[in-house]
């Protein structure tokens, strides 16, 4: 096997087990592991409210699923949804959001600690800079559902 396929294989492992390891935590809470990482954004972003299209940019996911995902958290009570112009609509957290915050963001630095267990700060920062590259290879080829190259 090429080594190139060995590395494909491990990254999607990685991500399979931290997307796991999050997932038991937020779905004793009502929700998915993505669900959960976008919630934490909006907590935390600092931002009073949030819009859809910078969630699309923010996860490198197509509006379709952001709009599929924040339909189901606004369904749930997690989120509410406010129309600011003739076009966006800003997103802000609820009671009920902030009411798990502190859970969901200790489930978060629990993950990222086993990920990064045994890593430098150089190693995590190589890590960083090699994950960029190869997704801005995908988007150079127009498979970033419009969304902008990470720097």
């Amino acid at each position: 096997m090429r080594k190139e396929d060995e590395i494909m294989i491990m990254i999607g492992y990685v991500a399979n087990a931290q997307e796991k390891n999050f997932r038991d935590y937020a779905a004793a809470n009502g929700l998915t592991g993505k669900q959960a990482d976008i919630l934490l954004y909006l907590l935390y972003s600092g931002e009073e409210a949030v819009n859809q299209k910078s969630l699309e940019h923010r996860f490198k996911v197509s509006k379709s699923s952001i709009t599929t995902m924040l339909n189901t958290l606004e369904r749930n009570g997690f989120i509410v949804r406010r129309r600011l112009d003739g076009r966006a609509n800003a997103i802000a957290c609820t009671e009920k959001a902030e009411k798990v915050k502190e859970g969901i963001a200790e489930a978060g630095v629990r993950r990222a600690r086993l990920v990064f267990r045994n890593f430098s700060e150089e190693e995590k920062d190589l890590m960083d800079a090699l994950l960029k590259k190869m997704l801005n290879n995908f988007q150079k080829e127009g498979l970033n559902y419009d969304q902008g190259i990470i720097d």
